[in-house]
This record gives C-alpha cells, structure tokens and sequence, in this order.
C-alpha cells in the first residue's frame, strides 16, 4: 500500500510498538487506583455463570454483575478478553488509557480493570438498555427519542474529537449502533475504545496510518481502501448510524455468504449480532391481497438470477435464498414487451419479471407462479425488507443472450456488450435488448450507507424510512437530520462536515421536533434564533450568551427537573457545556446548572436585566454565581450555578431535613449571608453599593460544604458611593410580607437597613426553625415571626422560641453531659437577631457590625469548656461523697467511682476517677 501524502502519528503506528507504549504507561502506578481483583469480580458475576452472561463481541464475552464500588452496590458490565477472539493486549490497553482520562456525561462509567492470573477484564457501568442495535426498528424509540440520543452521541464525539482542556485528540475507530448504550432514560453513552487512537491536539486535522480494522457496513471506505484514519473517518460511521435510526434497520445483516466475500483485511465483529438479528426463516413471508395493488404500483421491473433450462447440477449463486427477508406474492399473470416468450426463470419460484417494459417489436409471455418485490415503504404483513432495489440503466443495439456467472458488487461494474453502459452492479446471466431500462433486485444485502445516499440523490428517501416513523416526524426536522446524515457519507472526506457541525445541525432537528411535539411558549412565543431584546444589548458580555436551543436541549423543552416557581418564573436543573472563566481565560465545560426563565411582562423584564447587571459586577464566595443567559425572541432566561443542598427554606418548618442542621452549622450559615450582605453593601466594584431588597430564605442558597450564597436579585437597585448620605424613595414597595421593613413599607425609604431587617427575620428564622409565616405566629401577628420575636426579646421569654432541636443537641466530642447551645453563643446570637429588627432604619447595625458578632458566637460555641467542666459539688452528690459502695476500681493513681447526674430531666450514669495527689507527688 503506498500513500501520498506525509503522515506523522501522534503515536507508533506499528502494533507491537504502540503495544509496548501502552505496557509501559500501565506499568505506572496511575491505574493502580483503577485495579478491581479477580475475586471480586468472580463474586460479582457469579463466578462469571452462564446466566450472567448478556453478550459477546470482538473483545470476548460480556457479563452482568453487581460490584461493591466505593461503598455502594453497582450493577457492573465486565468484559472478558478471551484471545481467540483476535484480540488482545494492545485493545485491553487502549480501553484502559482512553477511558481512565476521558469524562463526558455521554461517554460509559469506566470502572475499573483486572490483570490478574491471565485474566483481562474491563469493567463499565452496566446501562438497564444496554445497547442502541437492539432499538432500531420499531416503537419503543420515539422519533424525539431518536434525535436525543443522535445529539447525545455528537456530543461526545465532539468532546473526544477535541477539548480545550485537553492537549491531544482522540479518533474512535469504531463508531457503530451496539457500541452505543442507552441508560434508564435512555441518554446515550458511547463506548467500545478497544480501537481507539490518539494524536496531539495539533495535529488533530492530520492522517494517521492505521492497520485498517472496524466493522463492516459502518467503516470509512477511504479509510478502508488506503488505511489512512481521521476524525472524519468517525463521522462517516456516525452517519451510518444516523441512517440505521432514521431507516429502523442495521447497516449490514451478514450471513456465511457474504462473510465470504467481505474483504480479507477488514477485521469485523460481527459475532457479536445476535443470531435472531439474522432472518433464518425456511419461507418468505406472504403479502396480503389488499397490499398487492399498492405493492405493483411501487415496483419496476427485477430481473435477476434467471438461467435458461439446463440439467447442470452447478449451484446457482443464490441457492441459500432463505437467509434473506424475501416476500411472495402470488402469481400474477401479465404481458411483457420486448422479451421473449420463454420461462425467464425455469425452477426458481422465488424469482420473476414486473410489467414495466417497452420496445417497437412487443413480444408477450407469462410470468412465473411468484414474484420477488422490495416493500420496505409498506407495512405488510409480517414481511420484512428486502434487501434493495437498484436501478441498472442499460441500452443495446442488439438482441439479448444470457450466460451463467457471479454476483458483481455494486462497487465493481462489469462490462457489457454492445455498446451497454452500466450503474450499480449486475447478476449474470444477463438478459440485454433494445431500449430496455433494466432494474435489478439481488439477495446480496445491500449496505446502508450505500441505499441510504442512493435514495437520497433520487429524492425518494422516504421509501426507506421506518414506517411507524414516517407520520410522526416534523418536516422541517425530517429535512435537517436526512441532510445531515446525507453529508456525513459524502465519499470525499473533505465534504463532510466536523463533528461541531453535526452537532449543531441535530440540535436544530430537535428543537424542530420538540416544537411540533410540545408547542408551549417556551419555544411558539418566539423564534429559537431570534435578536436580543431591544431593552438589553448585552455589551462585552458575549461569553455569557447561551443558544436558546442548548437550553431547549438541556431541560427536554422545559418539561423535565423542575425545581421550583417564584415571583417572576420557573427554575430547572440542567447539565450545560459553557465557557467558564479560569485565570483570566475561557474554556468550554460542562456544569449542573439551574436555569430561570422569567416571565414575560414588564417587571420580569426588568429583573432580567437587574440581574444581568448586577451579578456581572457581583464575584463573592457567598454571592450566586450568573453562569450565563439567553435573550432571544421572547425568551428571557438566567443560567446560575446549581446549589446541590438546594434553598434553606426546605430546611425549616415541617420538614425532615430541618434535623440536618446543627446549631454550628446554623451559625456558619448566617455568618456566609453576612458576609455576603457586607459585600454588597460595601465592597462591590465601580464604586456602586447594591441593596438587594428581597433577602429570605427562599433566596439564600446551600452549596456543597452548606456554604450559603445570596441568589435572586431581580428587585435590587444600585446606590453609588457619592451618594450614601442620601436618602432613596421609591413608589414600588416590592418584597415578601413578612421579610419587609416596616419603615419601608410605609414610607418607601429605601436604605441598606431593609436588608438587615430581612437578614434578622432570616436569623429568628434559623433560631426557631420555622418560616416567619409559620401559623404560630401570624396567629398572634400578621408580620409573622419578627413582631413575635421582638416582643419575646422584651418580655425575656425568647428563649422559649429557640428550636428544641438546638436544645437537645449533643456535641458527640465533647460529653453527653450538658445539651444545647453553648449560653454565651445563643446569647450573643440573639442580640445581633435582636437588633436586626429594630422598628427604625437607624437603629440597626451594618451587615459588618452583625458579621462581627456571629463570628463571636461561632467562637463561643466552639471553644465553650463548660460541656466539658462539672463542679466539685455535682460530683460529690453524684458519687454520694465519694461513698466506698461506689469505688468500682483502683490504680496506681487513685480511686474509680460510679455515679448518677442529672442534666436536662435526663438521668446519666458517669465513672469519675480520684486521683491519689500524695501518690502523685511521690513519682518525682
């Protein structure tokens, strides 16, 4: 084989070398960690039993199982290398590195691996669908479905074709339906690296020599011709699958036959079909009466596999006809022109001649008893498709002969006499006369790839589509996807697109999908691609702008992971790919996102644009992050980062998860909303000080390590510097009943002392462990929790709102002794809480002064020593003066006596050990 062109490999080429390139990095200790024992898995799999058996392929056999990982039960998939599969090390290997360093939510859980005793095992994440070949025709996959997973599988072509954060590239090889699984909600996971290859991310565009391998039907015949690989290679099997989805069927279904004549060289896994994938019936399926007509109407003339009477016993080529999906129809009698008046196909009743013929010298004859016809566009009774039916245009200047021979490939044209031109492939013996038009069916199955760009370039596509699909598609979706799919098998790799392309296009086809299947305002309001709002122009702030189609995308067209409603919408959990902000420079990834779509009208306009503005200025550990936002048609959204312990008013009230919280947590949490509110107040940059006005529960957020952040800032308004000594008025008293100001809601006086109001309705919040419009207190007043508070403050009875929770709280490392909170902590705590609902503005602390003493009560709680101290008294009562009865045990040192305290109403049985001082003073 010789090449024209330089290549130069990321990697050695040579099998051997690139063997030993991967031993060596596996001889390191960076898999160690990866490294699952033999036993283990022999538990797991029951020590690898038939019934745990789900598969095999190229690699060896396949089992389910379920493994102990990192203390959980997982359901496993281990595959067992066995060598007389034709694979071995290199492929174990190249698993091993590719998918160690490769994460993408569309790409298999890789577990971890066994090399142990000769043994060679991969282990993934067992998906409950297992694999997407097992789909292909049929109900059980929506046409949105289908489009999901298509985008699925981009994307993660996408990410191992290049990541920013990566610095080589990776070319799958391998690309086909039964290495794609589907989980329990049916998302994609790419899988099968065995064949995998890596270049620099450089010199991704470049070819790599390959020994060519793959399956047949899914390889790049480029590739396969010259063995030279590229990323394009991989889009060219990806676009077979496209079609294998679109089409319901496989792209090659095999038999003993045409594994004969599949080329040497290219190494298939076909074992890996399943035997009931083959059709192996002893009769072709029979078509229904009221199909027939319709059946004629789509069918030109076949003619193939007929030879003239003869007694040679030589077998025709196609003897082992019952391996194919054929239908009989019944004999139908019909004149034909321009052929003669003989048996065409004597003794083969599969085989016969349709009435599609013209000549100037008509000749007429009978057809035999049965006919082979294509009906993949017809759902008939139990009959499968054919293989293909192929248009062959001929033209002759003489009469017609016949003569035995092969089935020619369509990739091999024969020559003809008599000036004929030939299209596709053509079975000899060949019946060739004037002005005839041949169309020829064979039994050699046909590839996809190959049918599909066929029907494609003669605008009759939709005879091959599904037919359970063909009514459920939307057009415009139809169109992109076929196009797409179309240029993915362009035969010059330089026509087909980059997997960037792809992936756009298939998102474009879902969304088309998704509007004609759920037509909500999310997407009818307004077009998917539309301009920004005239309001907001959004300046230096592209890195932040989101396609609405990425969010479409991600919450299934706003139909799935609701989390929750507010004022001005509704807010969804998502994964995202967004360009994140590290050391100064932006970089793609993927994050768990809340997405908040605003409501259209003129106040949710404007806390879409308050937002944007100010959380661009706003960068603080305890302010939520603005991740991105989407401003298209009528489309307002806002993308944060995803608080994983959600808002803290889930923890409050009538809740389990209020149990969750100790009193040091607690605190920690009031001290990050502190620290949050001083920096708004003070430190926020361009000189600009923010009032947020809307501070409660539901807005501050728990992240992971419960670190609160301040969200919602859809009612904040700015106050410069220059003009703190100034008092602001508004018109629009915006805000929560019982968070408000009363100074504020009565004179619209705007100040940063309405957020510490708030923030010390939030503090009794957290102390009580119920909402402020917890029943309790609007029964005794309409402004719910901090008129209660104020007045139990006065009276010296808010000790009695504090959770009980808190109170019979126990400090495991300290002494079960003493319960509750530390007294100098609770009391410092309710101070600040105190002074943060002061009626007047004026009379409140700063978000700083309120800081300070929070940290003080964390202080307090932490470092308290009286969970720790009893007096001399308590233990004289409790050991009854150190009575004798009591001593329970001696030593060197002293006595050890048992005792009984009482603490809380609870009574505690404690040992308390004397020590001898004159015994102690003796040892120096």
């Amino acid at each position: 084989m010789s090449a024209t062109k330089m290549v130069e490999p990321a990697l050695p080429i040579d099998r051997i070398s690139h063997l030993l390139y991967l031993i060596k990095m596996a001889s390191h200790q960076e898999f160690a960690h990866l490294q699952i024992s033999l036993e283990e898995i022999q538990e797991a799999t029951n020590d690898f039993a038939d019934e745990n058996l789900i598969g095999q392929g190229a690699f060896g056999k396949v089992y389910t199982g379920n493994l102990l990982v990192s203390g959980q039960r997982t359901n496993i998939a281990a595959r067992r290398l066995h060598y007389e599969y034709g694979q071995g090390d290199l492929e174990f290997w190249t698993e091993i590195t590719m998918l160690s360093d490769l994460k993408h939510n569309n790409l298999v859980s890789f577990i971890g691996f066994c090399d142990e005793k000769d043994e060679k095992i991969i282990i993934n994440k067992h998906e409950s669908h297992e694999s997407l070949d097992k789909y292909l025709k049929g109900s059980v996959l929506t046409w949105l479905q289908r489009l999901q997973i298509c985008v699925g599988i981009a994307r993660a072509l996408n990410y191992i074709h290049y990541d920013a954060e990566r610095n080589y590239s990776v070319i799958h090889r391998n690309v086909k339906s039964s290495k794609i699984l589907l989980d329990d909600n049916w998302e994609p996971k790419l899988s099968g690296f065995e064949l995998a290859m890596r270049n620099t991310s450089e010199r991704r565009h470049r070819l790599l020599l390959a020994e060519v391998i793959g399956t047949i039907g899914y390889m790049d015949p480029t590739y396969e011709k010259t063995g030279f690989v590229t990323h394009k290679s991989d889009v060219y099997s990806f676009g077979v699958v496209l079609f294998e989805l679109l089409c319901g069927r496989k792209a090659f279904i095999p038999n003993e036959q045409d594994q004969q004549r599949a080329p040497q060289y290219a190494k298939s896994d076909n074992k890996e079909e399943k035997a009931e994938d083959v059709n192996k019936q002893s009769h072709p399926p029979t078509v229904s009466a009221q199909a027939q007509q319709s059946l004629f109407t789509r069918v030109w003339l076949s003619l193939f596999n007929c030879f003239s009477p003869s007694t040679d016993t030589q077998q025709s080529p196609f003897t082992d006809v019952e391996s194919y999906s054929f239908i009989r129809v019944p004999r139908l009698l019909s004149t034909f022109t321009g052929v003669p008046s003989s048996p065409l196909c004597y003794g083969q009743e599969w085989l016969s001649l349709f009435p599609d013929v013209h000549s100037d010298e008509p000749e007429s004859f009978n057809n035999e008893p049965h006919s082979l016809i294509d009906n993949e566009p017809h759902p008939l009774d139990n009959a499968q498709p054919t293989s293909f039916v192929d248009r062959e245009p001929t033209s002759f200047a003489n009469s017609w002969q016949s003569s035995f021979g092969e089935i020619m490939s369509p990739r091999m044209p024969i020559k003809l006499p008599n000036s004929s031109k030939e299209q596709g492939f053509a079975l000899n013996p060949l019946f060739t006369m004037k002005g005839l038009d041949q169309y020829s069916h064979a039994p050699y199955p046909e590839l996809l790839a190959q049918l599909a760009r066929s029907h494609y370039d003669e605008e009759n596509l939709d005879d091959i589509i599904d037919p359970y699909l063909r009514d459920k598609m939307d057009p415009e979706s139809f169109k992109i996807f076929s196009e797409t799919a179309y240029n993915c098998l362009k035969e010059q790799r330089a026509q087909r697109p980059n997997i960037d392309q792809i992936l756009r296009n298939l998102e474009k086809a879902l969304v088309q999908q998704m509007k004609r299947e759920n037509p909500g305002p999310s997407i009818v309001a307004g077009e998917v691609e539309g301009k920004p709002s005239n309001s907001w122009k959004g300046e230096n702030l592209e890195h932040l702008k989101i396609p609405l189609t990425d969010i479409v995308l991600a919450t299934k067209n706003f139909t799935k992971r609701y989390l929750g409603s507010g004022t001005y919408g509704r807010v969804y959990r998502a994964e995202l790919e967004l360009s994140i902000e590290e050391k100064g420079e932006h970089s793609k990834k993927w994050r768990t996102v809340a997405i908040k779509c605003i409501r259209e009208d003129k106040h949710g306009k404007e806390g879409f644009i308050a937002e944007i503005e100010l959380l661009t200025r706003c960068k603080h550990d305890n302010i939520v992050s603005l991740l991105g936002f989407c401003d298209e048609g009528n489309e307002m959204i806002l993308v944060y980062e995803h608080a994983s312990n959600s808002s803290l008013d889930n923890y409050l009230g009538y809740t389990n998860k209020s149990t969750n919280l100790t009193w040091v947590q607690r605190i920690k949490i009031c001290i990050d909303i502190a620290r949050g509110l001083n920096y708004l107040h003070t430190r926020v940059e361009d000189e600009q000080r923010i009032v947020h006005r809307d501070i409660k529960s539901g807005n501050i957020l728990l992240g992971k390590n419960w670190v609160a952040k301040i969200a919602d800032f859809g009612l904040s308004r700015f106050h410069h510097k220059n003009e703190q000594a100034k008092t602001l008025y508004t018109e629009n008293v915006a805000g929560t009943k019982e968070y408000l100001c009363p100074e504020y809601m009565k004179t619209g006086r705007l100040k940063r002392a309405i957020d510490i109001y708030s923030f010390g309705v939030v503090l009794f919040e957290i102390l009580s462990g119920k909402l402020a419009n917890d029943p309790t207190y609007i029964a005794e007043d309409e402004y719910g929790i901090a008129h209660v508070a104020r007045r139990c403050f006065e009276e010296n009875t808010i000790r009695e709102m504090v959770d009980p929770k808190i109170m019979e709280e126990v400090d495991e490392l300290k002494s079960t002794l003493h319960k509750g909170p530390n007294q100098d902590s609770l009391g410092t705590f309710l101070e600040a809480a105190y002074r943060c609902v002061a009626i007047a503005q004026d009379e409140r602390p700063t978000a700083n002064d309120i800081l300070q003493e929070l940290e003080k009560a964390l202080s307090f709680q932490e470092n308290s020593k009286d969970k720790l101290q009893m007096s001399f008294e308590e233990i004289k009562l409790a050991t009854q003066d150190f009575h004798p009865e009591n001593i329970i045990g001696r030593g060197g040192f002293g006595k050890v006596f048992k005792g009984e305290v009482t603490h809380g109403g609870q009574h505690t049985t404690v040992v308390a050990k004397r020590l001898d001082m004159l015994k102690e003073r003796k040892l120096f």
